[in-house]
């Protein structure tokens, strides 16, 4: 006869035939595994578990069923802290079995155990009712008694929960575990699978039996090695198949608390996550299409240098054979070795050459003294002449003064009109004044290099300008019309490798040749270049000179070491320890060249009178004899051209610092200093250059040029921002006592140099 048992995993209503009693078996549902009650039949199998077929499930409102069926009224709460709960129905006594042949009588079972501490304890009546082991045969059905409902309380809610069976049965039945392995997964205080409100009928829960009571009547039922019986309470993933159960409850337990979302929620969260996840594939394949254009372009580029190459390659020669140089040498690429040039600089650094000695003021040098500056009243010993030009230029920013005696000739003046910031976006204004009226001609502006000294310079015949600008080219103008004649010519930009050296040396001064059209340029370092801007390209150097030896760029700077005649016949040079002077049409370089045997520390100025070779006034200073001396050096160049004599004076600072050195005529030299000017008078009887006087100017404020006059150009008292340029003839008047002080070498004397003209 089948044998009804209800799965301990799911609760399941199964069927079992008789020869399955005392075996194990396994719910078709679920598939957890168990043993069938009652006893084994000899030669139990140990091979798998055959699957039960479920029963049909009773209704949870048939209050007729068979005894089996439990009735809902008699089953405890759900929730274990409901203790409002009506009161639970007695269940109906069981029937009673049909006799059977008394089984042999188990041992006495010994009273279980405590539980170990921190397990938890049976859930109560209701698993102490479930533990009780079913049957060895299954009892016939019979018809159940009604349940007697149980009478309401008129003064409470809820009737009162049914007193729990008492456990004394389980105890009884309960014995100890093995081990521990088979207690610690039935420790568990969550209410019994019969629990359910809708698990209604069949015999008691055979889940609610202690593992350890089901393991031990395994135990005792099976001979098998105790290894062998522990291995087949593990599923076939390993684990311990109490510790899966529990483990599927506490899954079940984690499904229930999940949170609940709202209808569309979960919905909208998904496809957030679709667009976030399309928006990353659209920026990775956007990525992508980049590195791959990249990459196409650079490949382009690669063949497109490579195939250029070999084209090139291809166009080229084919290499001549190398040559012998006769020393069992041979150059690599085919070529004779040519010897290095002089004035390019080796490749290997040249050792440093000792220093040049200072120049040494001779000893038998003349001291320059001036008497103590006497108060004004002296009387006004000459009034300037005629024409006086009224300059619309400040007097401190008037940077040079090219006068004009009469003729066609007009008087130019070079002034700063921007002055700029750190050297940069200065502004040069050119402006020409009638030498007859005075009047204001047609001027024009151009970008100056921030320096101090404008490199500039007037044509003999006064007709065009020339002028350097920030980049080192040179434009000429014409001052009738202020048109450029030549614009922005680069003297150095055809000289290949050596006008490189020269560009970066820098441009010293230009000027103005006695050939018409022609230019003659200085660099920093000394080098002098004739050139003609007319000529086709490439033939627009004429000729090129300078020092010999190794050359500095800085050395040479325009008015104080280099300047040219009047007449721009010939130029003047002093560095590197001599003076030199050249033809300017050929650059030739002229007999009477002066060798100072030391080099001067710093130049001050530089003059040359016309004619060939010329009078000569060179101011520097020199720091020989450990203490810095300022000096004047005096050629005459009335002598022997090839034998000059220079006579050497040791500087008054009384007189100021010299800047200027022009000439008027071959008489006067006048020294533009920075508190007036000295003048240098030559004597044709005694065939000698002497210091004549010194006359110092207002607030050292002014400007000074020669041409057969002297000029200077002092501030307007009555035009705030203007200037006036004078001219004073030579010889001065009512001089004759100053002369012959000054040949007698007494002390220079003291005039005042002003609007009004020259006094005592």
């Amino acid at each position: 006869m089948p044998v009804e048992v209800s799965c301990p995993g799911c609760g399941l209503k199964l069927k079992a035939p008789d020869a399955m009693t005392g075996k194990k078996a396994k719910c078709k549902k679920c598939a957890t595994s168990f043993r069938v009650p009652g006893a084994a039949a000899a030669g139990d199998s140990n091979g798998d578990e055959p699957l039960l077929s479920a029963m049909a499930l009773p209704s949870p409102f048939d209050f007729d069923a068979p005894p089996a069926a439990r009735d809902v009224g008699s089953l405890p709460s759900a929730d274990p802290f409901d203790f409002d709960a009506p009161a639970a129905r007695p269940a109906p006594p069981p029937p009673a079995p049909k006799p059977a042949p008394a089984p042999p009588k188990p041992a006495a079972s010994p009273k279980p155990a405590p539980p170990p501490p921190g397990s938890r304890p049976a859930f109560g009546a209701a698993r102490a009712a479930a533990a009780v082991a079913p049957p060895a045969a299954p009892p016939e059905p019979t018809p159940a008694p009604k349940a007697t409902p149980a009478p309401a309380r008129p003064s409470a809610a809820k009737p009162k929960p049914a007193p729990a069976p008492d456990p004394a049965p389980l105890e009884a039945e309960l014995l100890p575990l093995d081990d521990e392995e088979d207690a610690a997964p039935d420790t568990d205080t969550r209410p019994a699978k019969a629990a359910d409100p809708f698990a209604f009928g069949g015999p008691a829960d055979v889940r609610a039996e202690p593992r350890g009571r089901r393991d031990r009547d395994e135990d005792d039922e099976d001979d098998r090695p105790r290894s062998r019986r522990r291995d087949d309470r593990y599923d076939e993933d390993d684990r311990p198949r109490g510790r899966d159960r529990d483990r599927r409850r506490d899954d079940e337990d984690r499904d229930r608390e999940a949170p609940r979302y709202r209808k569309g929620a979960e919905k909208s969260g998904n496809a957030m996550r679709y667009a976030v996840i399309l928006g990353v594939l659209a920026v990775g394949a956007a990525v992508a299409a980049v590195v791959v254009y990249v990459k196409a372009k650079r490949e382009e580029e690669q063949a497109r240098l490579k195939a250029e190459e070999e084209k090139r390659k291809k166009e080229e020669p084919p290499p001549e054979p190398p040559k012998d140089d006769g020393k069992g040498k041979v150059d690599p690429k085919g070529k004779e070795k040519e010897p290095p040039k002089k004035d390019k600089e080796p490749k290997e650094p040249a050792k440093k050459e000792p220093a040049a000695p200072a120049f040494a003021i001779p000893a038998a040098a003349k001291p320059l003294t001036v008497n103590p500056l006497a108060p004004p009243g002296g009387g006004v010993l000459q009034t300037p002449g005629d024409p006086k030009v009224a300059v619309e230029a400040p007097a401190d920013k008037v940077r040079q003064v090219f006068p004009s005696d009469g003729g066609d000739r007009d008087t130019v003046v070079v002034w700063v009109s921007n002055p700029g910031t750190g050297g940069k976006g200065q502004r040069v204004a050119v402006d020409t004044y009638d030498p007859k009226t005075g009047a204001k001609g047609k001027g024009f502006e151009f970008d100056g290099d921030g320096s101090a000294a404008v490199k500039c310079d007037v044509s003999p015949d006064g007709k065009q300008f020339v002028a350097a600008g920030p980049d080192g080219k040179v434009t000429v103008w014409g001052l009738a019309d202020g048109a450029k004649v030549v614009d922005g010519f680069d003297p150095y930009g055809e000289l290949g490798p050596d006008g490189k050296r020269h560009k970066d040396d820098g441009l010293a001064a230009v000027y103005f040749t006695k050939t018409p059209g022609h230019l003659l340029t200085v660099t920093s370092a000394g080098v002098v270049h004739l050139f003609d801007p007319a000529a086709p390209k490439g033939e627009r150097k004429k000729q090129a000179t300078g020092p010999s030896g190794v050359l500095t760029a800085g050395k040479v700077t325009r008015g104080r070491n280099v300047a040219a005649d009047e007449s721009r016949s010939v130029l003047v040079l002093a560095a590197y320890g001599a003076v030199y002077r050249y033809d300017t049409a050929t650059l030739r370089e002229l007999p009477g060249k002066i060798t100072l045997g030391g080099e001067v520390t710093r130049p001050l100025a530089l003059g040359v009178s016309a004619g060939s070779p010329g009078h000569l006034a060179f101011l520097f200073e020199t720091d020989a004899n450990g203490r810095k001396e300022k000096g004047l050096m005096l050629v005459n160049g009335k002598g022997d051209p090839a034998k000059p004599a220079p006579e050497f004076y040791r500087w008054a600072d009384a007189a100021g610092e010299a800047a200027a050195v022009d000439w008027a005529g071959d008489r006067l030299a006048v020294v533009a200093t920075t508190k007036g000017v000295v003048w240098v008078e030559f004597e044709p009887e005694a065939k000698r250059l002497y210091p004549f006087a010194f006359a110092g100017v207002p607030d050292g404020k002014a400007v000074h040029a020669a041409t057969e006059r002297h000029w200077y150009l002092v501030p307007d008292p009555t035009r705030p921002g203007g200037s006036l340029l004078l001219p004073l003839a030579w010889p001065p008047g009512e001089t004759l006592d100053i002369r012959q002080d000054a040949l007698a070498g007494s002390a220079l004397h003291v005039l005042k140099l002003d609007e009004k003209g020259l006094s005592r």
